[in-house]
């Protein structure tokens, strides 16, 4: 094999490589967002366990574009437990209520949960009233 053929070649993949970059980095966003509402499914599958084993209502609610919390039912009031921040590009919001479960594990209202990528592309979290949440 001469100089020139391995040149040649270097430059092919070269090319191809340039061509396949942005597909790529597409494909890795849409791993990033459905990889996010799977971590949202299960903090939301954490606090329906938390209000079974502490007999206390726990409930999910997006406090930003950009945060979610949450909750547990102290004395006549909300006491946020923890915070969740979502990574650089991402958003989230909810259609409906907020995901509230109650001490039989149960959800007292249905919820979605939106997440949405920069490329404006979106995922679905759904609570159901059973208290199940998957990712759509």
């Amino acid at each position: 094999m001469s100089f020139l053929e391995i040149l040649m070649v270097v430059g092919i993949i070269g090319s191809l490589g340039v061509v396949a970059l942005p597909q790529l980095a597409a494909v890795q966003e849409n791993y990033r967002l459905d990889a996010l509402a799977r971590e949202v499914s299960g903090n939301l599958s954490n606090a329906r366990i938390l209000a079974v084993t502490e007999n206390a209502d726990h409930r999910i609610k997006v406090s930003g574009t950009t945060t979610y919390v949450r909750e547990e039912q102290g004395t006549n009031t909300w006491i946020v437990e923890d915070t969740f921040e979502m990574p650089d590009g991402l958003t989230i919001g909810t259609t409906g209520a907020i995901a509230e479960f109650e001490s039989r594990g149960n959800a007292s209202t249905t919820a979605t949960f939106v997440i949405t990528n920069p490329n404006g592309l979106t995922a679905n979290v759904v609570v159901e009233t059973s208290g199940r949440s998957h990712v759509q």
